[in-house]
């Protein structure tokens, strides 16, 4: 009985990327590293000792990677299903995320121009409502101060007026106090001097009655009366 060999496993059709490609690839991931980059290679050209400094310690990290790849090399054939496992669920939580952030896929120059548009109009829009509202608050202190001028204006008004009638009142009460005592005093002094004038006529009167009675009662004759 003729024994099957085992047949190789089919290569997949599509590799599927690593997470580390895809985050690498990201715009802003790529536009950093390759800020970073430039910077180490400027400073590493522009001052000699840091080159060589630098130099040797690239040398020893390739060193080291190629020994640590060599030496971890079994142990990640033998983790290969969990690894592929891991990897691809974080593909998927990288594709959620790129979803709710789509500014993950946009390049950084496009970043740069929407954030300083988004600065630009708000700052416009708060120094629009601060305008509106210190045009506001200058008319409420304008309308505030217009009114309280008026009050103040139409008090001393009617004050005035108030005092002006109060004087005039009591003028013309002096007025008909002094004409009402000037005239009772009129009427009191012509009236003394009309009891006076009848007392003193009826005075003489009753003396010359009484001067002629004497005369007559007497048979003596008796000198005239004169008054």
């Amino acid at each position: 009985m003729a024994t099957s060999e085992p047949t190789p496993a089919q290569p997949k059709a599509e590799e599927q990327q690593s997470i580390g490609t895809r985050v690498a690839n990201l715009p802003l991931v790529s536009s950093a590293y390759d800020m970073v980059s430039s910077a180490y290679t400027c400073t590493k050209e522009s001052h000699p000792c840091v080159r060589s400094v630098c130099d040797a310690a690239e040398k020893g990290l390739r060193t080291l990677t190629a020994a640590a790849a060599s030496g971890a090399q079994p142990l990640l054939t033998r983790l290969e299903p969990q690894i592929s496992t891991a990897n691809e669920l974080a593909c998927k939580g990288l594709d959620k995320l790129e979803e709710k952030l789509p500014i993950l896929q946009q390049p950084p120059q496009k970043i740069i121009s929407d954030t300083k548009l988004l600065v630009t109009s708000t700052v416009t829009g708060a120094k629009d409502v601060l305008t509106s509202t210190v045009a506001g608050a200058k008319d409420a202190v304008s309308n505030t101060m217009t009114g309280a001028r008026d009050a103040v204006s139409n008090t001393m008004t009617g004050a005035r007026d108030a005092v002006s009638n109060t004087v005039a009142g009591a003028r013309d009460a002096v007025s008909n106090t002094v004409a009402g005592a000037k005239d009772v005093v009129s009427n009191t002094v012509a009236g003394a001097r009309d009891a006076m004038s009848n007392t003193v006529a009826g005075a003489k009167d009753a003396v010359s009655n009484t001067w002629l009675e004497l005369r007559m009662q007497c048979p003596t004759p008796w000198p005239e009366l004169r008054m």
